[in-house]
C-alpha cells in the first residue's frame, strides 16, 4: 500500500526536530550554507508529514473493519528513543565538510534500521497530533500496529479499523464506535418519527 518512496518522505518527516536543531546549529555557526541545506530538508520533512497525515485522514474516510482487541502495548513511549538520538547526534556535525558527511552517513544508517520497522510510521507530530500509537493482538488479523487519537484501548474492547499497510492500521476506539452509533440511532429515531408524522 506504501512504496519505499512513500516511506522514506514520511521517515524525513519523522526526522524534524533533528534537521531543526541542526539549523539552528548552523547559524549559531554562521554557516550560512550549511543553514540553506538545512533549511531546505526541514521543508521536505513538513511535506512527509503533511503526507503522512493526510493519508491517515484518507484511509480513515475508506473501508472499514470491526474487531476485538486480544492483547495491547502502547508503543507511544518508545518514541523517547527518538529525543535521545537527536540530541546525541548535535556534536557530530561540526559546521565542516566532515562533519556533515558524518552526519548523512548516520543518517543512513538510522534510515536503512528505521525505514521497513514500524518506527518509521510514528512521531512527534503525530504525536502532538493527539495519535498514539499500539500494538495490538486482535481476532482474525493476529498482531497489529493500531494508530488511534481515542482512548481506553485496552483487552476486550472493540476497534474500528482501516488498514494503511499489511500491518499498519488507523482507526478509532469503543469512545467513537458508542458515540458514532448513538448519532445513528438518533438520526434513525427523526426519520421515523417525520415518517409517523406523514
Amino acid at each position: 500500500m506504501m512504496n519505499l518512496a512513500a516511506r522514506s518522505l514520511v521517515f524525513l518527516g519523522d526526522m524534524i526536530p533533528l534537521f531543526v536543531i541542526a539549523f539552528i546549529q548552523s547559524l549559531a555557526g554562521h554557516s550560512v550554507i550549511f543553514a540553506y541545506i538545512f533549511l531546505s530538508v526541514i521543508f521536505v520533512s513538513i511535506a512527509g508529514n503533511v503526507y503522512w497525515l493526510r493519508t491517515i485522514k484518507k484511509y480513515l474516510n475508506g473501508r472499514r473493519e470491526y474487531t476485538e482487541v486480544i492483547d495491547v502495548e502502547d508503543r507511544s513511549l518508545v518514541y523517547t528513543i527518538y529525543i535521545v538520538s537527536y540530541f546525541s547526534l548535535i556534536p557530530i556535525f561540526t559546521h565542516s565538510v566532515y562533519g556533515l558527511l558524518s552526519f548523512v552517513i548516520i543518517m543512513l544508517v538510522i534510515y536503512s534500521v528505521y525505514i521497513n520497522s514500524d518506527i518509521v510510521f510514528y512521531n512527534p507530530v503525530l504525536a502532538l497530533n493527539g495519535y498514539k500509537f499500539y500494538a495490538l493482538k486482535v481476532k482474525d488479523k493476529g498482531s497489529i500496529y493500531f494508530l488511534t487519537k481515542s482512548k481506553g484501548i485496552r483487552e476486550g474492547s472493540s476497534i474500528e479499523i482501516h488498514g494503511i499497510t499489511d500491518f499498519i492500521y488507523a482507526g478509532y476506539g469503543e469512545d467513537y464506535i458508542f458515540r458514532e452509533s448513538g448519532k445513528e440511532k438518533a438520526e434513525n429515531g427523526k426519520t421515523s418519527t417525520k415518517a409517523d408524522q406523514t
